[in-house]
């Protein structure tokens, strides 16, 4: 950002810059004409006039440009060296929509003038710094950033697309749809049109006369500049209005307008922006195209959601929101899109895979027939693998170690044991091969790398294929060694068992994961943990350490002193058995409180232990795996099985893609797309055109570039109007009515008889004899409906301590703005009640008045009245 100026230097430009306007305007009014003329189309630094250098200060008043305009009105179409027009460096420092209206109307056709890197003005029109000033409510005089020279600019367009190219944001923030209601005040004739300086008034002035529809040199249009730097719907709703084919332009390096929105996606306005955005796509296809490098547009949500940081909540939440908003257009369940699902951050991606559209898709997926095939395959071969290795090391071990009680009659079928555990490390090898290289084709090996599930199959492989050939071959490996092997093997392999059906179970991705998650939850523990352990151990081992129970016979190489009760095997006399013996101690194997007795400093010691380790320690133990297992199972149960079925399913299409891309073609098990809801709808036509032809077509959506993995059949509707899908709905329907009521027959007829002999065949033999062919065949002869009711999912929701501490949150602004607005309502009602407590006062004081008025004239009138009584008396 600009560098920090104090209000002093702040009011020194200010004064400055009034100064220099007073000159110009003395200047213009005391020099002749053809003065005016010379001075104004003189030519300084860079090649600017007068005029490119007052448009290039920040907001320079509107009748100071006017009387520049009128000394040389020439000079608005001339360039300097960079090819820009003063409106150039109006546009980009920040001018006032007046100004830019004055330069446009006296020189309309500098709107669509490029400069050398084939921008125009509109290009530059987000380059403004008060952008921010707009979106904080500050006015356009206060941006006296005095950085923005013609280099500096040039060097912030030239660095936009590598900037994007990296991933990176670029500055700029959104800008809030609003007018400058003294934007006439500062028009210098009634006759011209009246521009606001909210940014849509501005960007609406400058791309009359077909600007929005000219590219940079990057292939950008003003609307992908706008996405670049944060915009508003205002903008974009004058930018798509002007050239409505530009929602889907692509730049030289194939990003669209959407792909740049997403790069914004932290910021305030960006959830706003793309509601319009799919708003405004046909069918919200946009969703669905990629750039240059296969990237989908949630690519670039997940780059720049990575360095976020955990403290900007409200980045995080606009994050969310501009993801929730993307999934709900639908996009095509292809390969790129999941993996860029998985390319999400942690906290991003829990909240994708519980969204119904990636729920539907993993459900679809997971049920068609290839996925549901492997998976199985996964199954048997592990199963195998457990159980032939379980046999074959037992008898191999025996014929290492006792080979006169092993019966070799048996080596045949443990050889063709040992054959079957080959075979399913080489399937596993086979299928990690497939994957590393799919990965590879997608762009998305590192992936694999940091996945601990991926290097556990590495592990598996290496394990069962080492110790395999060491049961062809007694003489590979010594026998400790095989043993030890075959224990570590057996381990792994139960292992990846339970690995295997978390995929398939939520109760078990509900233990993995809340296991993983409590390990990182006690990292810090357990080091604390150790430490405490480790000094325990060594002050044992110290105290105990050249005395009597530690005396050592030379000859026998056995301790003297410990044949008591309370001092047998004493622990302490070493340090590694001592630091044994605590953490045995911790798991609650005390012993006898006896063997610390002959020394007072062992008993303090003893006593500090058990205080510290097993009542404290302990209990604190205890109290986190509860916790986090609890935050597990409340919260993130769903997050965790749909993030696994999510890497399941990621593997296979990826698996799935290379194929396409070997063997070509279309597979039955390719896109789910949009499932039911899309059963009678023919695939769209059309064939893929070239960038420069998308980016100026508003055509086809499927004619706009869609991802490389995405085909136009619906693997998903496919599945449903095959043979098995179709037998089996018929063979379901014997058990769904009763023909016997339908058909009016009775148990006395033929008919009767013969529809109970069909039912009862069916259930017999037809359904069990398919689902057998079924788990022959690894699944692949068993219906789409087999498929779903074993591995389809309800589709769940899942609400974290964040969003519940989310809503609380704005339950609590509720209250707050309801105390507030109860707050002015009393104390209206309270200045309401004075005024009338006031008036009531008055009143009364006023009634007093006239009451003691008329006492005063009946007390007159009662004087009066005795001196006439008295006067009458008198006389009489």
């Amino acid at each position: 950002g600009a560098p920090y100026v104090s209000r002093s230097e702040a009011r020194r430009r200010r004064d400055l810059l009034l100064e220099t306007w007073d000159s110009i305007r003395e200047y213009i009014r005391s020099h002749s004409a053809r003065d005016r003329r010379t001075a104004a189309t003189y030519l300084g630094m860079f090649g600017m006039t007068p005029l490119h250098v007052v448009c290039k200060l920040p907001d320079p008043p509107p009748d100071v440009v006017d009387g520049m305009i009128g000394c040389a009105p020439e000079t608005l179409g001339w360039a300097d060296t960079n090819g820009w027009l003063p409106l150039h460096h109006a546009c980009a420092n920040g001018a006032s929509g007046s100004v830019l209206g004055l330069l446009c109307e006296s020189h309309p056709e500098g709107r669509v003038f490029q400069d050398r890197r084939m921008r125009t003005p509109l290009h530059f029109a987000f380059f403004r710094s008060d952008v921010r000033s707009e979106h904080e409510g500050r006015g356009l005089n206060d941006g006296l950033e005095w950085g923005n020279s013609a280099e500096s600019t040039v060097r912030r367009g030239a660095t936009l697309a590598d900037a994007l190219e990296e991933g990176g944001e670029v500055d700029g923030e959104e800008e809030e749809d609003h007018r400058d209601a003294n934007a006439d005040e500062t028009s210098t004739s009634s006759s011209r049109r009246a521009v606001g300086n909210s940014m849509p008034d501005i960007v609406s002035l400058l791309s009359e006369g077909g600007a929005a529809t000219l590219r940079d040199e990057n292939g950008m249009l003003p609307l992908h500049y706008a996405c670049a730097y944060g915009t508003s719907t205002g903008v974009l709703r004058v930018l798509l209005d002007r050239h409505p084919p530009s929602l889907a332009a692509r730049e030289n390096k194939g990003r669209t307008p959407l792909h740049l929105a997403m790069v914004n996606a932290h910021r305030g306005a960006s959830p706003g922006v793309l509601r319009y955005f799919l708003g405004r796509s046909r069918s919200g296809q946009v969703v669905n195209m990629i750039d240059a490098e296969g990237h989908l547009p949630l690519h670039l949500l997940a780059n720049v959601s990575h360095r976020l940081r955990p403290e900007q909540k409200d980045a995080q939440r606009n994050a969310t929101d501009c993801l929730r908003l993307y999934l709900s257009a639908r996009p095509r369940p292809t390969a790129d899109f999941l993996t860029a699902i998985q390319a999400l951050p942690e906290w991003l991606r829990d909240d994708a895979v519980v969204n119904p559209h990636v729920q539907e898709v993993l459900n679809d997926k997971i049920a068609l027939g290839f996925p549901t095939s492997i998976l199985m395959l996964d199954g048997y071969f592990l199963l195998i693998i457990i159980v032939c290795f379980e046999v074959a090391s037992t008898y191999h071990i025996d014929l290492r170690f006792t080979p006169k009680d092993v019966d070799l009659a048996q080596v045949q079928n443990i050889e063709g044991c040992v054959i079957l555990v080959l075979m399913g490390g080489a399937y596993f090898l086979m299928r990690e091969s497939v994957q590393v290289v799919s990965m590879i084709h997608l762009g998305t090996f590192r992936s694999w790398l940091i996945d601990l599930t991926n290097w556990l199959d590495v592990i598996l492989i290496a394990l069962v294929s080492y110790f395999g050939a060491a049961m062809l071959n007694v003489s590979i490996g010594s026998d400790d060694v095989f043993r030890n092997g075959c224990a570590i093997t057996k381990g792994v392999l139960w292992i990846s068992f339970i690995n295997f059906v978390k995929s398939t179970l939520i109760d078990f991705a509900v233990f993995v994961g809340g296991v993983y998650y409590v390990l990182r939850r006690l990292l810090a523990f357990m080091v604390s943990l150790i430490v405490i352990l480790l000094a325990f151990a060594q002050m044992f081992y110290i105290v105990y350490s050249k005395t009597d129970l530690c005396e050592l016979d030379e000859e026998t190489g056995e301790y003297v002193n410990q044949d008591e009760y309370c001092f047998g095997d004493f622990p302490h006399c070493t340090f590694e058995i001592s630091l044994l013996k605590v953490y045995s101690m911790m798991m609650g194997e005390i012993g006898d409180e006896c063997r610390y007795s002959s020394s007072p400093v062992a008993q303090a010691l003893y006593v500090a232990y058990a205080f510290v380790v097993v009542i404290i320690l302990s209990n604190v133990l205890i109290a986190i795996v509860t916790d986090s297992y609890g935050v597990i199972k409340n919260e993130r149960a769903a997050m965790v099985f749909w993030s696994n079925r999510l890497d399941f399913v990621t593997e296979m299409d990826a698996i799935l893609s290379v194929r396409r891309a070997l063997f070509g073609g279309v597979d039955k098990d390719t896109l789910v797309d949009e499932g039911k809801r899309r059963l009678d709808r023919p695939p769209p036509g059309g064939t893929a055109r070239g960038p420069q032809d998308m980016a100026d077509s508003s055509g086809d959506a499927m004619s706009l570039g869609l991802s490389t993995h995405a085909h136009r059949y619906d693997g998903y509707a496919r599945d449903r109007s095959g043979v098995m899908y179709n037998g089996w709905s018929a063979l379901m329907s014997l058990f769904e009515t009763d023909l016997s009521k339908d058909m009016d027959i009775s148990p006395g007829t033929l008919e009767f008889w013969l529809y109970v002999g069909v039912r009862f065949l069916a259930l017999t033999v037809v359904v069990p004899l398919w689902v057998m062919l079924g788990i022959m065949t690894a699944g692949w002869l068993w219906p789409p409906q087999v498929r779903e009711w074993l591995f389809v999912q309800r589709k769940t929701t899942a609400q974290t301590r964040a969003d519940m501490s989310e809503e609380a949150r704005r339950e609590i602004q509720r209250l707050r703005r309801g105390l507030r607005a109860l707050k002015l309502e009393l104390r209206g009602e309270k200045r309401s009640d004075r005024r009338e407590l006031s008036a009531v006062r008055d009143e009364v004081e006023g009634v007093q008045k006239e009451v003691m008025t008329d006492l005063l004239q009946v007390q007159e009138i009662m004087g009066t009245l005795l001196e006439l009584g008295k006067e009458q008396a008198g006389v009489t």
